[in-house]
């Protein structure tokens, strides 16, 4: 079991250890709600085979949810798996802008707060933006992983005030 799981984590990875791909198991107790779990088996890259690195393996994937399944359980659990990955790009985004787009703030109004954030949202999509037409300009094609980092970007923008 991986080191980095947090312990409910580990519990629902132990919980659902021999479990075959596509079952789904609904009302799962995961500290005080209720939620459903569902398992797929997919074929990976094995990144700790030194020999092989090009080895492929299958591993169990364990997804959470509080989606209701509807409809065939297989075709509900291969339509969830596709889903769930366009969640991440959500919460990266966000998880950028509370890191690296970091404003500091020790007011207690919640109207300066919001504020700041939403300034922050701003930026963080001036940045997307940037990042996009550098992309285009130099490859010619959108890349998932940044050209044009945060912090210096940051730095851009500081120095080009000019008073």
């Amino acid at each position: 079991m991986p080191d980095n799981c947090k312990k409910g984590e580990k519990k629902i990875m132990k919980d659902t250890e021999n479990v075959r791909s596509h079952t789904i198991i609904t009302n799962y107790k995961f500290g005080n709600t209720t939620i459903n779990v569902f398992t797929v088996r997919k074929l990976i890259t094995d990144r700790n085979n030194r020999k092989n690195p090009r080895q492929k393996k299958q591993v169990n994937w364990r997804y959470v949810t509080n989606e209701e399944q509807t409809g065939d359980s297989d075709e509900w659990v291969d339509t969830m798996a596709a889903l769930y990955p366009k969640r991440w790009g959500i919460e990266s985004s966000y998880d950028k802008i509370k890191n690296d787009f970091r404003l500091r703030c020790r007011s207690t109004n919640y109207i300066i707060r919001l504020f700041y954030f939403e300034f922050l949202i701003l930026f963080y999509n001036l940045w997307v933006f940037a990042n996009i037409l550098v992309c285009f300009s130099l490859v010619k094609e959108i890349r998932n992983d940044p050209i044009v980092f945060a912090k210096d970007f940051e730095q851009i923008v500081l120095q080009a005030d000019p008073g």
